[in-house]
């Protein structure tokens, strides 16, 4: 009899090398992510990716599931399932032809995201890999890619919403999913897949009092110092994560935006570009680097690594200084992390203090590393509506 069983393994990189390991299921039927059980001990092996092991014939099989836990549950309980009803139709004698030209869903995907990381898109691997994953989470009788249509898409949607996406979310979301159609060689078009409506909100930038607050209730200098390279640079939270001291000129009075081989890290379009340093945070930055010592990166921590917990550290600053909005669903949860505080609203604060001095548009969009100059637009706060007030009355006295 064909052996029909079919397994959700964890294929992960330990101390002999690269090992797979049935995935460990909790009784609540979840997938216990980077954990193994090995001779009756658990262990945990963080680096590597879910795979579902079939037979065919004599041959063992391993599909790649990725890493998303409930994607690779779905899709062994879906490879399952055709492999019982392959097996049970060739038992009563009915010739089973499977069609090879289709492209089934899970490899698919799978090519789609190897091919993000071949050319170093890293930022699309993980938006496009978690919608993806949470398209097949909403709708788990997916099995091949000409399957997904107008109707999936709505499901989709409603799957999305009810998880509490944000609207303009489950937009990212649906653009995602289309873009993987496409480069399957759909006819996106022909599928007339309505595109999900979201509301275009106000750019959420700091007021001056709201900055200052915040650096008043950094707990020490060292995040104080990081709200001011935020502040004063633009720079994206990565970039300054990843700055190194040779990127300070203070001769030029110049930072130099660039990638970070040595800890993986590459600057967004690989666009490299020099930003100026204000003399406040030169000041504030050479201080700084005296009492650190010969360290290599600018903002590191307690070691000379990139410090990974900034976001965690202002919605915990914010929360102390009494700036929570108390609505968001961020508030209404036991650790009160305010949605409101973001380390992106530092670059807009940053491009709205910059236009309201009169400096372009353009040269904006080249401070900032943006490639697209309607992307900038997005970051400009307007006029704060008293400031407004007092322009348009004048206009009319």
């Amino acid at each position: 009899m064909a052996n029909r069983s079919t397994v959700l393994v964890w294929n992960c990189k330990t101390e002999q090398g690269w090992r797979r390991y049935p995935a460990l299921i909790g009784k609540n039927g979840r997938v216990r992510k980077g954990i193994v059980l090995i001779d009756g001990v658990e262990k945990t092996y963080p680096e590597g990716r879910f795979q579902v092991r079939y037979f065919e014939g004599e041959r063992t099989v391993y599909e790649n599931a990725g890493q998303d836990a409930s994607f690779a549950l779905a899709m062994r309980d879906r490879l399952a399932q055709r492999k019982e009803i392959i097996a049970d139709a060739k038992g009563a004698g009915i010739a089973v032809q499977e069609d090879t030209s289709r492209m089934a869903i899970g490899p698919a995907i799978d090519k789609y995201l190897q091919r993000c990381r071949d050319m170093e898109a890293n930022e699309a691997v993980q938006t496009y890999g978690v919608a993806l994953d949470d398209l097949v989470v909403a709708v788990p009788s997916l099995n091949f890619v000409d399957e997904i249509n107008a109707d999936t898409m709505v499901k989709f949607g409603v799957a999305l919403r009810k998880k509490r996406n944000s609207q303009r979310t489950v937009f990212n979301k649906h653009r995602a999913v289309l873009g993987f159609l496409r480069w399957c060689g759909a006819d996106v078009k022909a599928l007339k897949i309505s595109t999900p409506k979201f509301e275009k909100k106000v750019p959420r930038m700091y007021t001056d009092e709201q900055i200052a607050a915040l650096l008043k209730a950094a707990p020490d200098g060292y995040f104080r110092l990081v709200l001011e390279v935020l502040r004063m640079t633009g720079l994206r939270d990565q970039e300054a994560v990843h700055l190194g001291w040779h990127q300070i000129d203070f001769k030029r009075k110049l930072i130099l935006v660039r990638s970070s081989p040595e800890w993986g890290f590459r600057i967004k379009d690989k666009e490299e570009r020099d930003v100026p340093l204000p003399d406040k945070l030169a000041v504030l930055l050479k201080a700084w680097k005296k009492k650190r010592g010969g360290r290599k990166l600018v903002l590191s921590k307690d070691r000379d690594v990139p410090y990974r917990h900034w976001l965690r550290d202002l919605k915990k600053v914010a929360r102390d200084a009494g700036l929570n909005c108390g609505v968001c669903e961020g508030c209404k949860k036991k650790h009160r992390q305010c949605r409101k505080y973001t380390l992106h609203s530092y670059r807009r604060a940053y491009a709205t203090a910059l236009h309201r001095k009169g400096i372009g548009v353009r040269d904006i969009m080249q401070l900032l590393g943006h490639a697209d100059i309607a992307t900038t637009m997005a970051y400009l706060a307007p006029m704060e509506a008293q400031e407004a007030h007092k322009q348009v009355n004048a206009a009319f006295s």
